[in-house]
């Protein structure tokens, strides 16, 4: 595994540089070549533990990555690619990655990954990354913004603002609540409810499970979209 890193890093390699500050103030990628980081480890849990239930989340899930405490500072100076080898008792492996978000996105990670994984069986690269950024470049430019914080949506009653309500599986009631905007009795009392105003820093973990019908309406209502782009922008 790790010859096989080495190797696709050598395509990818502006994931073993470090972030600093440019010349313009903002923050660039210098492609110095410090590496990655690579961890091995081991658990006493069987691999069927990992896999039962279709792989849902688990108490031990967070052993299987490396931990982390992401600094929010400019200075950032750890590897942007930390990778975990965790093999299981009895037989099994997981590869748990951090990837520092400035450097990647999902896309960009499943073809790293799918990379990685061609180099290790020997194959050339089916694609190889682009990493001309020059279409992309924003020459004195403020980074966008969006639009609407989610308590804006509901305490000024934007047009089109929905908020669906999440309830559980075995619930006797409808699966899925919807309400609008524009319709709510007492907007400020549901959102307390629904949106944690205190921003708490702790993460927390859930699981939601849209329906093909939900699916099919965000996608109408957002005029020409992929399934994935209509949940994100949801979110």
């Amino acid at each position: 595994m790790k010859k096989s890193l080495s190797s696709v890093l050598v395509y990818f390699y502006p994931l073993a540089g470090r972030l600093k500050k440019g010349d313009s103030g903002r923050t660039e990628v210098d492609c110095n070549d410090e590496g990655v980081e690579f961890r091995e480890a081991s658990i006493n849990i069987p691999f069927k533990d990992l896999e039962k239930d279709g792989f849902h989340r688990k108490s031990f899930f967070p052993k299987l990555v490396h931990e982390i405490h992401l600094s929010v500072d400019e200075n950032y100076s750890r590897p942007l690619l930390l990778i975990q080898a965790t093999t299981f008792e009895g037989g099994g492996i997981c590869i748990g990655t951090i990837f520092h978000h400035v450097i990647n996105d999902g896309n960009s990670y499943w073809h790293f990954m799918t990379s990685w994984a061609e180099c290790s069986r020997g194959v050339p690269l089916a694609k190889p990354p682009q990493h001309a950024r020059t279409v992309f470049k924003r020459d004195k430019k403020s980074p966008l913004s969006i639009s609407y914080k989610a308590h804006e949506i509901i305490s000024q009653g934007i047009t089109g603002g929905k908020i669906f309500k999440f309830v559980p599986d075995n619930s006797p009631s409808d699966h899925i609540k919807t309400c609008s905007s524009g319709n709510l009795e007492k907007p400020n009392e549901l959102l307390q409810k629904w949106v944690d105003p205190k921003m708490k820093t702790e993460v927390i973990y859930s699981t939601f499970c849209f329906t093909e019908d939900m699916i099919k309406d965000l996608k109408q209502r957002s005029g020409a979209s992929t399934s994935f782009v209509a949940v994100a922008a949801q979110f």
